[in-house]
């Protein structure tokens, strides 16, 4: 199970997730990768992600359309602008919904005993910007999609011919 904890800061205005699993990094890398496994998982409870597509190399792209529990859909977008196989991404979000509110995500990936730990901060343009996050169940959402996260990990098994037990 994920042991989840996250951090607000108000200056700089920044969401900081921690995520430390029992599953291995080579399985983890590949869930926060490859776009089938994210439109399976990045998406808060009740929201199902119904195309993606992601280029995970610097100056890649990626793009997901997300539909809301009342059908609603709406996209979101934006680019890989550093990709460190095993250790980090860092990469652009904008919601077609407030374009004008992008936001910087950096994720830290390390093998931990155990499993992995992956520190997410998102960085917002202001204050307003992360309160506005906050008043719309942005917490939330980080948390359910945390427990899809989880929920697929445990359910997966290695390629043939690939270990994931170390």
């Amino acid at each position: 199970m994920i042991e989840l904890s996250i951090h607000i800061v108000e200056e700089p205005p920044q969401v900081i997730v921690t995520e430390r699993m029992p599953y291995p990094l080579e399985k983890v890398w590949l869930v926060h990768t490859d776009e089938l496994y994210l439109k399976a998982w990045w998406a808060p409870d009740g929201y199902t992600n119904t195309w993606a597509e992601t280029n995970p190399q610097p100056g890649g792209n990626w793009r997901m359309l997300q539909r809301d529990p009342e059908g609603n859909e709406f996209s979101m977008y934006g680019r890989y602008d550093e990709v460190e196989r095993h250790r980090r991404i860092v990469q652009t979000r904008t919601s077609e919904i407030f374009p004008d509110a992008p936001t910087t995500l950096t994720l830290e990936f390390s093998a931990i005993p155990g499993g992995t730990q992956v520190v997410t901060t998102e960085d917002f343009l202001t204050p307003f910007n992360l309160r506005g996050f906050q008043a719309l169940g942005g917490i939330d959402r980080l948390r359910g999609a945390s427990a899809r996260l989880d929920a697929l990990l445990a359910q997966m098994t290695p390629p043939a011919g690939e270990d994931w037990s170390s």
